[in-house]
């Protein structure tokens, strides 16, 4: 219970559900910007007569670069996003959302194992009589497996007893490990 409970200290968001609240419980598209006059005056049906000839011939005729052929492109654009890349940045924004949730937790949990490695790797070196030791082959045998290694991979660390080995060099070796 001391551990769980030092690990609550230390890491406080994941071992408590309810902290997993400050992620969003929905995923819609974001809007950075406020809208902008014309789209808050326009009501459905006057967003529908927009879409009638008269607006064409209007801007056809305005002179600013907006021909039938460029306001036909630009609304197929518009629905493309809407059906399409609206729909599946969503889905794509959801499942990160959810990744990250389960990395929330399991951020924390892998470094607990890592705490409790260390700790039991320690216990065992500081006990002076190694009568009162955890059988060594099976000792080496639980660390390889929670490392995923092998025990023929793990003598491969016994350099890295040496104090003539370099903290950088300990880094680089380090990534090795997992």
């Amino acid at each position: 219970m001391d551990r769980i409970l030092a690990l609550d200290a230390a890491y406080p968001l994941p071992l408590l559900p309810v902290m997993l609240d400050k992620f969003p419980k929905a995923v819609e598209p974001a809007r950075w910007w406020p809208p902008t006059k014309k789209h808050q005056q326009r009501s459905p049906t006057k967003v529908a007569a927009t879409n009638g000839t008269a607006c064409r011939r209007a801007t056809s005729m305005a002179g600013n670069g907006w021909t039938q052929e460029l306001e036909e492109e630009m609304r197929g654009i518009l629905r493309v996003i809407k059906a399409k890349d609206e729909n599946e940045y969503v889905s794509v924004g959801k499942l990160v959302l959810a990744v990250n949730k389960r990395l929330a937790v399991a951020g924390p949990v892998l470094a607990g194992a890592a705490r409790k490695m260390q700790e039991d790797i320690e216990a065992n070196l500081e006990e002076a009589d190694v009568e009162r030791r955890e059988n060594g082959e099976v000792f080496e045998t639980k660390v390889a497996l929670q490392l995923g290694r092998s025990t023929s991979e793990l003598r491969q660390f016994r350099a890295m007893a040496s104090p003539a080995v370099k903290d950088e060099d300990i880094r680089e070796f380090a990534g090795k490990l997992v």
